[in-house]
Parts: C-alpha cells; structure tokens; sequence
C-alpha cells in the first residue's frame, strides 16, 4: 500500500495506516538525530503493530541510543533517508508532509525546548536531562558527560542548535484564500473547490453558507 501509484495513493495509505501517528513518530525520531530508525538513514528499529480496533498499523519505537547530538550534526535534513517508501513518497505527499511538518512544530513549541545559554528558568526537558544525568552520574562517575558540556555538542547545546534549525525549515504558512487571487466571487455552481494556506496548526476550515456551516 505504501507503494501505491497514481490517484490512489492517499486513500490506499490511509486504509492501512494511521498516518498521523506515523508523521508524529517520524517527526520525532528526526527531530532527535535518531539515524538508525524507520524513515531515517538505516531504515529499522521499528515495530509495526496492527491495531485491533480499526486494523490500522502503527508506529512503535525502539533501540533509541544514537540521538541527541550522538551521531548527527544539528542541521541533519529532515526529509533524507534511504526508503523509497517513505522519504520518496509518504514525506513528498502534500498532505502527509503536512502532517509531518505539523509535527514538528508541536515538538519545538512544546517538549523540545532548553533554556541552555539563556537566563530562562529550566525548561520540563532540562530538567528531566538534570535528573537523568545525576542518576547516570551516581551509577558510572565522571565519564557521565554533563548535559551542559559545552566542548562540542554537548546535548543542551545540541538541542538548542537543533530546534533552531528545524524551525529554519519549517514555512511560513498564513491563512490565505488563494481561490479567485482571494477575491470575493459568486457561483451558481454546487459544488465549489476553495484553494489557500494556513497554519500548520489549522486542521480543517469550516464554511458558513447562509448562515449554516
């Protein structure tokens, strides 16, 4: 189904796969550097689970050990990747690279933020790096990296150079009616396609039509 061709394509994947869950988990493993996984460089380290209430299959990770500055550098593409299947079409479709893109946007306005090099109180993810590395640190002694290190990609500073170039990659989309070069127009047509962008954050428009939506 991932391979479908023509005007198919988006109904035949859908059928099979949740595709939402499929951009987030995509978008989250690229936004971590995590190479060696599904959709990345080495194409693995991913269970597919069929869900028994619709059928559809899922996203599940695993073996997360090469990320966060580990491997890759902070402006590793986000669209790159060795499966055809994937990077050549599921991230390439307009409305999946859409969700994908979506994705992303969640994850740098929300959990994947550091307040490293600013006088801004830790954020949630510092402090869970904090917590984590005192552990690490208590069980292996100092050849646990503090995640402050600042000699190289320390992973703070990696996280933050990371976040400021996805949102580099991430565009500009307004609300905007492209229909008509957004002129107001009327039609005794019943049926009438309406063009334009919006926010990523913008899942469906809503039309009022006399009054009713």
């Amino acid at each position: 189904k991932m391979n479908t061709e023509g005007e198919d394509y988006e109904e035949s994947v859908e059928s099979v796969c949740d595709v939402e869950q499929w951009a987030l988990i995509l978008a989250l493993r690229r936004i971590i550097g995590d190479f060696d996984s599904l959709g990345y460089n080495r194409g693995k380290n991913n269970y597919i689970y069929q869900r028994p209430s619709d059928g559809r299959w899922v996203l599940i990770p695993w073996d997360m050990d090469w990320l966060l500055g580990n491997n890759r550098p902070p402006d590793d593409n986000l669209f790159s990747g060795n499966q055809p299947a994937i990077n050549g079409k599921f991230l390439v479709y307009p409305k999946f690279r859409r969700l994908y893109l979506r994705a992303l946007s969640d994850l740098v306005h929300g959990p994947f933020q550091t307040s490293y090099g600013t006088d801004n109180p830790p954020t949630p993810l510092d402090r869970e790096l904090e917590v984590n590395y005192q552990i690490l640190r208590a069980e292996l002694g100092s050849r646990v990296q503090s995640p402050d290190w600042s000699d190289g990609w320390g992973i703070k500073r990696w996280i933050k150079a990371r976040r400021e170039y996805v949102l580099s990659q991430i565009p500009d989309n307004p609300f905007q009616i492209t229909t008509n070069d957004g002129r107001d127009f009327s039609t005794s047509e019943a049926i009438v396609l309406i063009s334009g962008t919006a926010p990523f954050e913008i899942d469906d428009v809503k039309v009022a039509v006399n009054g009713e939506v």
